[in-house]
């Protein structure tokens, strides 16, 4: 599965995969530093920014880019455990990049 985040935003792939307990790997290219994230079973193991994992890694890419793109390639299930569970994941990952847009406006 690939696609145009301007048409398919990266929650809405982000869901689907969730929800159809997908593995493999997500790469999502928004901006100028490419996003990984290794799913299983629907549910984010791991997130890197080029070198940088983890969680402070995820939460520094934008939830919802406004242009880029996204594929996404199965894999086989491993036995690696969830960074969070799936919705707190999506929500700490909006709460996060709500407070960074507050900050920068109060900074410009």
């Amino acid at each position: 599965m690939e696609g145009e985040l301007s048409v398919f935003p990266l929650t809405e792939a982000l869901s689907l995969i969730h929800e159809h307990r997908r593995s493999g790997t997500l790469e999502v290219q928004a901006g100028p530093l490419p996003l990984t994230l290794r799913l299983q079973a629907g549910e984010v193991v791991g997130a890197a920014i080029l070198d940088w994992e983890g969680l402070e890694a995820l939460f520094t890419f934008p939830l919802h880019p406004k242009e880029g793109r996204f594929r996404f390639r199965p894999g086989p299930p491993g036995t690696e455990k969830p960074l969070m569970p799936f919705a707190a994941l999506l929500g700490e990952w909006a709460r996060v990049n709500d407070e960074w847009d507050r900050f920068r406006t109060l900074v410009d």
